[in-house]
């Protein structure tokens, strides 16, 4: 089943539960908490150790 992770007040969010709904998809949201720490969520997990720098820019970890 299609998980999504999202804030609510995240308009991005929005975008795809408006999708997910009109199409009648079924999925699990998850909320992502503020409260746990960067290691500890989804987006933690998902890329722990390497901040995001745009293309081109040097790598600076």
């Amino acid at each position: 089943m299609l998980e999504l992770h999202g804030h609510l007040f995240s308009s991005y969010t929005w975008k795809a539960l408006i999708a997910l709904y009109a199409n009648g998809t079924e999925f699990v949201f998850r909320e992502i908490d503020q409260t746990v720490t960067k290691f500890e969520s989804f987006t933690g997990k998902a890329r722990p150790y390497r901040p995001y720098f745009p293309y081109g820019a040097p790598d600076r970890d």
